[in-house]
């Protein structure tokens, strides 16, 4: 993939390894389940936690980038 990069983007950016390598787990392993959940249950308080939980990680999975 780098060398794909280097050919389309004349250039290797030096910081996307350490961000992918934080915001790809936060994503796959927190928000999406927590975005799934969300999704199935009825609207109720259990609802409206689940939407702030999975918003925050997102928040906190995107800050850096």
């Amino acid at each position: 993939m780098a060398l794909l990069q280097v050919i389309l983007f004349e250039g290797i950016s030096l910081s996307a390894l350490s961000a992918n390598m934080l915001a790809i787990p936060v994503i796959s392993f927190v928000s999406v389940p927590l975005i799934l959940l969300a999704m199935l249950m009825p609207a109720s308080g259990l609802y409206s936690a689940l939407w702030w939980l999975a918003d925050t990680a997102l928040w906190l999975g995107s800050w850096r980038l």
